[in-house]
Formats: structure tokens, C-alpha cells, sequence
């Protein structure tokens, strides 16, 4: 069993000096477009019976057209140069919101690929949050580390930035204070830092607030994509960061936070004006359709998941 850390507030930052530097290096690495491998899986046909926090389920959504977006999000990804594996699912309704229930680390020492293993508060209707962790052992050969009692963290809520991870508190209650002490425990010793920040209590993940995109092709600054409603901006430093806001008021837009950056492209929804904001910034904004999808309260970082070489990995997020 995991013996726990004190107090998750003293982790701003959390790490060595030598780990900083090695953090601002990862910023720089891997420059050129690198393939990466993305673990996702299918939309299942109970799709509709997912979380829903936001959105009443009266709204009914279009199946086929689920799959289409989804489909699209996919064919993207191959048609920059990555390398999709899927994963069949369970059947459950949310088995395509691959990201909460799996995430794939690394010891910056050896190279090692580490699987860690969410703890989830949903029914087991809608997750089985063990599935995809046994998939990238059984296929992949990963070693997985699961959590212990008490623990709650869902993916979501990590971005990841370098040598660094962001860890959402407060969105949603998805991940708690135990988690991420234990998430700050397994992953710093191996060459990692944590800082925790605070979502508003609305918001189903981190990453549906805000998620942080690489450094700025222009400026070399760190960039955020959020929703200003979902994140306090007094409980969370954006002080050296170029800040993206999406329309909160608009009904498809206040999701667009929900976005991937891998390389050269930045995957995003497709809303009015963001990806002409981030022109100039991301050598690829990418907008893709996702309005049905989104309906799910999920979009492209909630399904996927990065498994990929050391290397490569410290470049996603990072560039």
C-alpha cells in the first residue's frame, strides 16, 4: 500500500532543482514532428447512457454522427504521422473517454513506460477503469501500478508539460486530495514535478476547463486554452502564460478547451475564431467537428491516451 504524502498544498512546483532544468530542456526537445502512439477506443453502441453533468439526456444526440466525429478525430491523428491503437472496449457507455481510467508515465532515468491505473466514482455501467491498464500490460508489456483505498483521480484531470504534470482539483470532485498525493508520490521519483491547481466545482475535469497546449511558435511562451467560467483565476497562475478564453456563453465554444496538441498541430473544436487565435502560435490549428460528440460531455484530449517512446513523450505539451 501506498503510504500517502501530508498535504497536497506544499506540491506547487513540487521537485529538485535538477528536475527544473531537466523540465525547461523537455520544452525544447523533440522539435521535429515525432509519431507518437495514441491509445483510444471505439464509441459504444450505450454511449448515451454516460455522465452527464451539464447536459440533460432529454437533448437525445445522433449516433452516427458520434462515430463520424469521432472517426474524423482519428483519421486526423493518422494523417499527422501517429500511430492509433485502439482498444476494444467493454461495452460501457463511456469506454471511448479513454483518458480518465488510464495514463502512461515515465522514469526519465531509464526510459521505462509506467501504466497507472484511475480510480473512478461512476457506476459500473458507464467505466470498469482496470480494462485499458490490463490491455497496456497484456499488449503493450507496461508495468501498471494501481491505486490504493481512498484514492479517486481520473486522467482527466492531468496535462501533461514537459517534466511537468498539472493536476486539476475541485472540477467535478473526479479526482481527490488523495489522489493526488498519490499520483505526486509515484510519478516525482521518477523525475516528474506536480503542480496542483483548482477548477471551478462546475467543470467535469481539468481539461474541460483548461488545458495548457506547448509553448507559442511566436513568443516561446506556455499556452492555455480554458473557459473563464470553469476556472478561478485566483487560485490558479496563468502569470506566464499567453491565455486562450473560449465564448463561456457559447453552447458548442465552451468546450473548446477540451483540445490536444501534439507536434505541430493543435486538435481543436471547431468554434468560431479559435483556431484563427491560435494562427501564428501552433504551426497546425486544426478544427474538427465535434458538436454531436461533445454531447457526451467529452472531446479529443478526454479520448485519447499517449503511449508512446520517452522522447516523443516529453514533447507532448512541451513543444
Amino acid at each position: 500500500m501506498t503510504t500517502l504524502l501530508s498535504r497536497p498544498t506544499s506540491l506547487a512546483g513540487f521537485g529538485s532543482s535538477g528536475t527544473r532544468a531537466r523540465s525547461e530542456r523537455a520544452d525544447d526537445r523533440v522539435r521535429r514532428a515525432a509519431t507518437l502512439r495514441i491509445l483510444v477506443s471505439d464509441v459504444p453502441d450505450s454511449f448515451e447512457a454516460g455522465v452527464r453533468t451539464f447536459l440533460p439526456r432529454e437533448i437525445g444526440l445522433s449516433m452516427s454522427q458520434v462515430r463520424r466525429e469521432h472517426a474524423g478525430y482519428l483519421n486526423a491523428l493518422r494523417a499527422d504521422g501517429h500511430e492509433v491503437i485502439v482498444a476494444p472496449g467493454m461495452g460501457r457507455a463511456d469506454d471511448v473517454f479513454i483518458r480518465d481510467p488510464v495514463f502512461v508515465t515515465w522514469d526519465e532515468a531509464t526510459g521505462e513506460r509506467i501504466a497507472l491505473r484511475g480510480s473512478m466514482g461512476r457506476e459500473p455501467r458507464q467505466h470498469e477503469p482496470g480494462h485499458y491498464a490490463r490491455f497496456l500490460a497484456d499488449e503493450l508489456g507496461l508495468r501498471v501500478i494501481e491505486p490504493p483505498a481512498g484514492v479517486v483521480i481520473e486522467f482527466g484531470d492531468v496535462t501533461t508539460f514537459g517534466l511537468k504534470y498539472y493536476v486539476g482539483q475541485g472540477g467535478g470532485n473526479r479526482t481527490n486530495e488523495a489522489g493526488l498525493r498519490w499520483f505526486t508520490e509515484i510519478v516525482t521519483p521518477l523525475g516528474h514535478m506536480v503542480t496542483p491547481v483548482r477548477v471551478h466545482p462546475g467543470a467535469l475535469h481539468k481539461d474541460t476547463a483548461a488545458k495548457e497546449i506547448g509553448r507559442s511558435d511566436r513568443t516561446g511562451q506556455p499556452m492555455v486554452v480554458l473557459n473563464p467560467e470553469w476556472v478561478d483565476r485566483r487560485l490558479w497562475d496563468f502569470t506566464d502564460f499567453l491565455v486562450f478564453e473560449v465564448d463561456s456563453k457559447d453552447p458548442i465554444g465552451k468546450w473548446a478547451a477540451n483540445c490536444v496538441r501534439y507536434g505541430d498541430t493543435a486538435f481543436l473544436l471547431k468554434c468560431p475564431g479559435l483556431a484563427e487565435r491560435l494562427a501564428g502560435h501552433v504551426r497546425n490549428p486544426l478544427p474538427l467537428a465535434g458538436n454531436e460528440f461533445m454531447k457526451g460531455e467529452g472531446l479529443w484530449s478526454c479520448s485519447c491516451s499517449e503511449v508512446t517512446p520517452r522522447e516523443a513523450q516529453c514533447s507532448v505539451g512541451a513543444l
